[in-house]
């Protein structure tokens, strides 16, 4: 019966990633056998984000909707094929023109063989036609008469009929035609999808609010609007900032003097779509053709001055100007995004891999049914430096810990690197120990791990620098403020008590920490032999309610005048929201490092107050 039980446990445990695996290979699937229907979609997507406030815009001057769409809709395409007429001309004339260019490329051809004669183009040109030759099995000397088969002049001559269907010719036509057909309909395909998206977006915003709102529609509505503002705001930028690329190089190139400068403008343009690769590429192009009208190597070098300039400027000025200093996607994640979308989708997909992904991420950071993109993609940490910092513990890994520590010292005080670094590794460290998670042994080095390192650090300089030698110490009146330290609970209390009692002035805090394993009574005991001023009271989450309510109100029954502060460091959750550490009977009820010691500090003044009077 054990091993039954063990298997289905096992396949329990298992089910989950099988699951999601599937999940994902099916999800992939869909995108690669439906990118006719999806990349259409996807196009019409992006261009209903850019157009979309241009049709809000005229729809709130009085214009109806339909009006205001097909007008934004007609606009765009009025200038979209004015360009494309420009280029294709630019494109026909340049096809015209290049048998003109014959001579001057056989002209550059000639001076690259002079001038690697006799050594690595000869050497190339001779390795080439020694393996030709070995891999046909024929002499590398090819005859200078080819050899023509003998033929009987009175020998018949066969004679076949072909006969050709006019089907045939039909399916030979419309094959010929299928090039040119399908990016029409393509194109045809996605206007009427623009036109529709932006004109029913309010109704289609609706249905993806009722299924990811999940009972929260105000949320999520006000999530997809806001999300929908800044990818309209980042693709308009992102087109701005390509068309003016292209414009700068057209009109740079016409000034250097290449020939056709719009068309690899507009090539430029189009080509920085591709992340980091595209402005090169499109540099290629117009490189060529200086290649090939000039007569020497300045226009050449001119274009590739023209394309640095341009593209370091768009690149080190403009983008953190219209971005900001990141758009919110992990350099490694991009270069991923952009292999994956190039796999699926080819060509389309590398033009549309970055503003997909970064319309991914920007939907994952405002809606929380999509909060997985943000994580797989965007460029913020997804773990925090308490939970890096405890991850590195338990893999006993403490130079790297060190390391994290170390950096995080200098953006923190001592007093916020305790409250956000090094309490919440006693707080996870404990959970695990509770839940079985880590041993006695592991539990016990994760503590000592954290007083050493935090020994290494050196907190207590660091809260409390020395004065310079020519200064003099202040004068401290009155004694300093004492305080006991009791831990609820035995084990991560008394690490955090250690930690704590570094951050203190010697000269007006004196803390005492009592053993975890001491009674109520014999805390009793020892209040009443010492007389403390404060009674502080350490329990980490979770647990320790019972000692702690049990132990101040014995303290209060005995000392009504007794000081008691239950310091409850690493609670997440607002105290206010905990009733039943608020009706413990304690004077004060703290969260952090920082609200105990001003507490303490605070005490400690009125103290010294009252004793200068007296």
């Amino acid at each position: 019966m054990t091993k039954p039980r063990n298997q289905a446990v096992a396949w329990q445990g298992i089910a989950p990633t099988l699951a999601t695996f599937a999940a994902v290979v099916l999800a992939v699937a869909c995108l690669y056998w439906a990118r006719p229907v999806l990349i259409p979609l996807a196009v019409a997507t992006l261009l209903t984000f850019m157009l979309g406030p241009a049709a809000g815009w005229l729809q709130r001057r009085g214009l109806p909707r339909i009006a205001s769409v097909l007008s934004v809709v007609t606009v765009a395409g009025v200038i979209l094929a004015a360009a494309l007429w420009l280029v294709g001309s630019q494109l026909v004339q340049l096809l015209a023109e290049l048998p003109a260019y014959q001579e001057n490329v056989a002209k550059r051809v000639a001076e690259v063989r002079e001038q690697g004669s006799g050594t690595l183009l000869r050497n190339v040109q001779r390795f080439v036609k020694e393996v030709t030759s070995a891999a046909t099995g024929q002499p590398s000397a090819p005859s200078s008469v080819p050899a023509t088969p003998s033929t009987d002049p009175n020998e018949p001559v066969t004679v076949r009929v072909v006969e050709r269907a006019a089907i045939t010719s039909i399916v030979s036509i419309i094959r010929s035609l299928q090039p040119v057909a399908e990016p029409i309909l393509t194109s045809g395909l996605v206007i009427v999808l623009v036109v529709y998206l932006l004109i029913f977006r309010e109704d289609l915003r609706s249905r993806i609010v009722a299924v990811v709102g999940r009972g929260h529609l105000t949320l999520t509505t006000k999530a997809l609007d806001d999300a929908g503002r800044r990818i309209s705001r980042y693709l308009i930028a992102q087109f701005g900032l390509n068309a003016a690329f292209g414009i700068v190089i057209g009109l740079g190139l016409l000034a250097i003097g290449v020939p056709h400068a719009f068309l690899w403008g507009f090539a430029a343009g189009l080509l920085r779509y591709i992340p980091y690769l595209g402005a090169w590429i499109a540099c290629s192009l117009p490189i060529g053709m200086s290649l090939l009208v000039s007569e020497g190597w300045l226009q050449p070098l001119a274009v590739i001055g023209l394309f640095l300039v341009v593209e370091f400027f768009a690149n080190l000025v403009v983008e953190p100007w219209l971005y900001g200093q990141s758009i919110g996607v992990s350099q490694a994640a991009w270069m991923i995004a952009i292999i994956f979308w190039t796999w699926l989708w080819g060509a389309v997909g590398l033009m549309l891999a970055t503003p997909l992904t970064t319309c991914l991420v920007v939907l994952g950071r405002h809606v929380h049914a999509l909060k997985f993109f943000d994580i797989l993609l965007g460029d913020e940490p997804v773990l925090t430096p308490d939970v890096i910092f405890y991850q590195r513990l338990v893999s006993r890994d403490e130079d790297e810990a060190s390391e994290i520590l170390q950096q995080q010292s200098l953006t923190m005080s001592p007093v916020e690197l305790c409250d956000r670094v090094l309490v919440p590794t006693f707080v996870h460290a404990g959970r695990d120990h509770s839940a079985g998670l880590l041993s006695d042994e592991e539990y016990d080095d994760v503590l000592s791990s954290v007083h050493s390192l935090a020994e290494h650090l050196d907190l207590a300089a660091l809260a409390n620098p020395k004065p310079d030698d020519h200064l003099e110490m202040p004068d401290q009146n009155g004694q300093a403020l004492t305080i006991l330290a009791c831990p609820a609970q035995d084990g991560a209390e008394s690490a955090a008590l250690a930690l704590f009692e570094q951050l203190l002035d010697p000269h007006k805090l004196v803390l005492n920490i009592a053993s975890a394993k001491k009674l109520v009574s014999d805390v009793l005991e020892h209040v009443t032999q010492d007389g403390p001023t404060v009674v502080l009271i350490a329990a980490l989450p979770a647990g320790g309610l019972a000692r702690t309510r049990h132990l101040c109100r014995r303290l209060k029954s005995r000392f009504s005048d007794q000081k008691i502060i239950i310091a409850r460091w690493g609670n997440r959750i607002p105290l206010e929201n905990a009733p039943e550490w608020s009706t413990c009977g304690a004077d004060f009820l703290t969260a952090t490092f920082d609200e105990t010691l001003r507490q303490l500090e605070t005490l400690a003044s009125r103290s010294i107050e009252s004793q200068r009077r007296s």
